[in-house]
């Protein structure tokens, strides 16, 4: 019993000085596996808050004509502009243009439910039920990794021409 007190720690260490050059590999390309792995996690997300596009926005980027207008909420300020070559949003003070998505299905006035940019993708929804050009509608943007990072629903006017 002696002799197996004083062999076990040897055996032990003796383990952990020659360790098994193929476990030893597997374990490296395990380390190897997990660090790309949290190379290629994408971001945090962050979220975005649209804010209203005003008078000023508007001449500056001839924001008139066929289109629609979203305001989220009971808000009545515009947190996108919606018409047929394009969409605009007013993200951390400037102006974002998404283009029309080509592939995308028409709503009223001239509008798509998608529109692109860099880096974001701006899906619109319409109620099916206008009231004089008034609809419930509803603002989805997502980021590059497909995330939504703001949701609005509230009133759409939309204008045709």
């Amino acid at each position: 019993m002696r002799r197996l007190a004083v062999l076990l720690p040897l055996a032990l260490i003796a383990a952990c000085s020659d360790p098994d050059p193929q476990a030893a590999a597997v374990d490296a390309e395990r380390e190897i596996a997990l660090v790309e792995q949290a190379n290629k996690a994408p971001p945090p997300a962050r979220q975005v808050v649209p804010e209203a596009i005003g008078a000023p926005e508007m001449e500056r980027h001839q924001l008139t004509g066929e289109g629609c207008n979203y305001a989220p909420g009971t808000s009545l300020g515009a947190r996108v502009l919606a018409g047929p070559q394009d969409a605009w949003m007013k993200i951390d003070g400037e102006m974002m243009r998404f283009a029309a998505d080509s592939g995308a299905t028409q709503l009223a006035a001239g509008s798509w439910d998608r529109y692109l940019s860099a880096g974001y993708e701006l899906l619109l929804a319409l109620a099916e039920d206008p009231s004089d050009h008034h609809y419930d509608g509803t603002i989805t943007l997502r980021d590059p990794h497909g995330r939504i990072v703001y949701r609005g629903t509230g009133y759409a006017q939309c204008n045709p021409v």
